[in-house]
């Protein structure tokens, strides 16, 4: 990346990673953000830049060295501690609809001292009187200048001109316009850094670049995102980055927020134990516009399948003989809780869910038919001080339910139930804040969290040094829907860089290793298509050694080496391989004969396979042995006769390997 792209994305970096102060509008960081247009879509600031690259080179450093490798961490780690030498103060950036960029930092060095800083970077730059220009005069330049303790830049001179010099007196600046006081002066965001856009940016910057048109899902993800936060609505979020924990929060403001509700008497629930390996809880007027936002998140993606949605709903009502969003779901709320119990006595993890209920008769009489569609059985234990108990089950999983007057409680087991009524007896009952239309407080252990975001296919081992390394970890998420906002936070506590590392180590392992695999497959794979190809053009006759179709021109050299082997074998000259290869087959041999494999060892017991009828299967090495033992038997039973004593050595020799 060159010029002023370049230079963007690295305060973009600074300022998502900035782990100081964001300051109040008046002092030096307000008044660079003055300086920016006050049209600008996106604005990234930090109140300490220097402070922040040390944050980002703490975290970075140790993760760059297994992600990039060591030559290219140590030139992003020598970027950082330049760029940190001639910051000094606060840095902003802005980027206006039409994605001109604006950077201006405060810097104590001088202009020939950033001339040096650049150089060392590996920027392409010139000079043009006092302006650096970046990018040479290319289509990605721009200009930079030092002026007044001020490092500035800007497309062109004009601009540069109008960032550098502070603007007249009742000139309207960014923090003058109705979104910059709304958002930027909020007092529970003037902590941290700040990054702060409108929604309506995001499509437009999505559908721009050549490099992200495959990336229909993150488009189709901003577009939703659009669409839930309406089009001209506007987002700040600020990031903390401690020793030992990483705090994200924010707030969007919508040009349309929805009308207050009651808070009713139902749902009064209850605190969840610190014990719980997971709690939830929140409050809502009901759980019945959870359906219309999943048609809307699904129309965002897929308008088809919101139809599809749509119908099934319907379908779903017709059967039931009731409305499920409205008469179900409508009847859950205003408060819910959720928790997962530590195990006692070897026993598995139990959970609970509890939700208020406005009618409880006609819950139970819906919960009943919702259970006879489904062909469960739905069975009435003897009621206890009020409240009626039932067993079910859901998706093949025990399911009890109790329900009071204003409470549904279900659980996975007799005991989680039992725990979770005696917690609504004994502990403090919550009350939704006034003026809340929603809110939600999720508290998980992120080893937990984790588990089920794991690759399937990865091994014991890793898995388990995963798990160790975010044992302390715990995870703290709150969101609060108000009439005109959504405000959240999102927390990581028990986990710094070290052990991060250890965390994402074995992941990106792991990853490297079927990505090279999916390379090896995909080697054996053009080898076939090769073998295919020169058997064509040689009236039938076969390539003696793989050799052969380098020499040819059949296939490129490095398609004859897995990514992963350090030692190839040498099969004629200078030619090397990591695969055998069965020369002298006839040419009616029988599909599943296997041809060449790779030498094995590379890929965790698995190997690619090659097959007479050109197709590929990356095998374990049971497999393996069984589809050599197969291959030879189908050779033995048809044509065995035609082969000469000696192909038939190499035959057996090459199925024993």
């Amino acid at each position: 990346m060159r010029g002023a792209k370049r230079v963007f994305w690295i305060v973009a970096a600074v300022a998502v990673l900035a782990c100081d102060a964001f300051a109040e509008p008046n002092d030096d960081l307000g008044s660079l953000l003055r300086r920016l247009p006050p049209d600008c879509v996106v604005v990234l600031g930090s109140a300490d830049a220097p402070a922040a690259l040390v944050s980002l080179r703490r975290w970075a450093a140790p993760l760059l060295e297994h992600l990039v490798g060591g030559q290219a961490n140590a030139v992003i780690v020598a970027m950082l501690d330049a760029t940190a030498d001639f910051l000094n103060g606060p840095v902003v950036a802005g980027m206006t609809e039409d994605t001109t960029v604006y950077v201006l930092a405060c810097t104590g060095k001088t202009q020939e001292e950033v001339l040096q800083v650049l150089a060392g970077m590996g920027l392409d730059y010139g000079v043009d009187d006092e302006e650096i220009v970046l990018g040479a005069g290319g289509a990605d330049g721009g200009l930079l200048q030092v002026k007044g303790g001020l490092i500035g830049y800007a497309p062109d001179r004009a601009l540069l001109d109008g960032l550098l010099v502070p603007r007249p007196p009742g000139e309207l600046t960014l923090l003058d316009a109705p979104d910059g006081a709304a958002l930027l002066q909020l007092d529970e965001l003037q902590e941290a850094s700040l990054f702060a856009f409108k929604t309506r940016w995001l499509p437009k910057v999505l559908q721009g670049p050549p490099r992200l048109d495959q990336m229909a899902l993150v488009r189709r993800g901003a577009n939703a995102l659009v669409r839930h936060l309406h089009l001209d609505a506007s987002v700040v979020l600020r990031l903390r980055i401690g020793e030992g924990d990483v705090r994200l929060a924010g707030a969007a403001r919508l040009p349309h927020g929805p009308p207050l509700a009651e808070v009713g008497e139902a749902g009064r629930l209850f605190v969840l134990p610190e014990a719980c390996a997971e709690r939830t809880w929140g409050w809502a007027p009901s759980l019945a516009p959870l359906v219309d936002h999943a048609a809307d998140v699904l129309a965002a993606f897929d308008p088809d399948v919101a139809a599809e949605f749509r119908e099934e709903m319907a379908e779903l009502n017709a059967d039931l003989g009731y409305d499920f969003q409205q008469d179900f779901l409508g009847n859950l709320g205003p408060g819910w809780v959720h928790a997962v119990f530590p195990p006692e006595d070897g026993e598995a993890e139990q959970w609970l869910y509890a939700y208020g209920v406005q009618d409880r008769e006609k819950l139970i009489r819906c919960a009943e038919g919702l259970a006879r569609l489904a062909d469960e059985s739905w069975e009435e234990g003897r009621p206890e001080g009020g409240i009626r108990r039932f067993s079910s089950r859901v998706f093949a999983i025990p399911l009890e339910v109790a329900v009071d007057e204003h409470r549904a409680f279900l659980a996975s087991s007799p005991e989680a139930l039992r725990r979770g009524l005696a917690l609504a007896r004994e502990s403090e009952a919550i009350w939704p804040q006034p003026g809340t239309v929603w809110e939600t407080h999720s508290i998980v252990q992120l080893r937990d969290l984790v588990v089920d975001l794991l690759d399937a296919e990865m091994s014991e081992a890793r898995r388990a040094a995963v798990l160790q390394a975010l044992a302390g970890a715990r995870g703290t998420a709150d969101i609060r829907r108000l009439p005109e906002r959504v405000e959240f936070e999102l927390l990581v506590e028990g986990i710094g860089p070290g052990e991060l590392q250890r965390a994402l180590v074995p992941v990106v392992e792991g990853a490297r290793q079927e990505a090279a695999a999916a390379t090896c497959v995909s080697n054996v794979h053009n080898i076939g298509l090769a073998l295919m190809t020169y058997k064509a053009d040689h009236e039938g006759r076969a390539a003696g050694n793989l050799a052969e179709l380098v020499e040819g021109g059949y296939v490129a050299p490095n398609r004859l080496v897995c990514p992963t082997d350090g030692e190839p074998m040498t099969v004629a000259g200078e030619v090397k391989s990591s695969y055998h290869y069965l020369a002298g087959l006839n040419g009616n041999a029988p599909g599943l004969v296997v041809v060449a494999f790779e030498k094995g060892g590379n890929h965790g017991g698995r190997r690619p396979v090659l097959f007479a009828d050109c197709h590929v299967e990356l095998m374990a090495e049971d497999g393996f042995r069984a589809a050599q033992v197969r291959s030879l038997e189908l050779l033995k039973a048809k044509g065995w006769e035609d082969y000469t004593p000696e192909q038939r050595t190499a035959i057996e020799a090459f199925h024993n390997q």
